[in-house]
C-alpha cells in the first residue's frame, strides 16, 4: 500500500467534517426565520425550497462518504494488522486511523517524534521494496 492510499482515510474524514460544518450552515440559515406579520410581503419561497434541496444533496453525499469511510477504514484495518512489528503496527494504527501527529504519537510512546517518523517511514520503504 503507498503513502497516498495509506491517507485516504484522513482526507475523507476530513471531506466529512467539511459537509458537517456546511450541513449545519444551511440547516442553521433555513431554520432562521422572521417575525410573521401580517400584511407584508413575504420572502421569495423559492430560495427557501432551494436551501432544503441543497441540504438533502449534501446529506447524501455525506452518507456516501460515510460508506467509504467504512470501507476504507476497514481496508486500513487489513493493512495494519498485517505488521508483525507490535511497536510499528501501532504507530499506523495511531497515525492513520486515529489520526494522531508524529508529535502525539512520540507523547504515547514516549519517544522523540523524529523517532517515531523514522520508524513509520522504514517500515513504509521496507513494505514497498518487498512489493517490487
Amino acid at each position: 500500500m503507498t503513502e497516498r492510499e495509506l491517507k485516504q482515510l484522513f482526507f475523507l474524514n476530513k471531506e466529512c467534517e467539511r459537509l458537517q460544518k456546511d450541513i449545519l450552515d444551511k440547516k442553521t440559515k433555513v431554520g432562521y426565520k422572521s417575525p410573521a406579520i401580517s400584511d407584508m410581503p413575504r420572502g421569495n419561497p423559492q430560495n427557501y425550497t432551494d436551501d432544503i434541496d441543497e441540504i438533502v444533496d449534501l446529506e447524501a453525499i455525506m452518507n456516501l462518504n460515510l460508506k467509504r469511510i467504512q470501507r476504507e477504514r476497514a481496508r486500513l484495518e487489513e493493512y495494519i494488522s498485517n505488521i508483525e512489528d507490535a511497536e510499528t503496527r501501532l504507530i499506523y494504527r495511531l497515525y492513520h486511523i486515529n489520526c494522531m501527529t508524529f508529535t502525539d504519537i512520540g507523547l504515547e510512546l514516549n519517544m522523540d517524534r523524529r523517532t517515531v517518523s523514522r520508524k513509520y517511514h522504514k517500515y513504509l520503504k521496507v513494505a514497498h521494496n518487498a512489493r517490487s
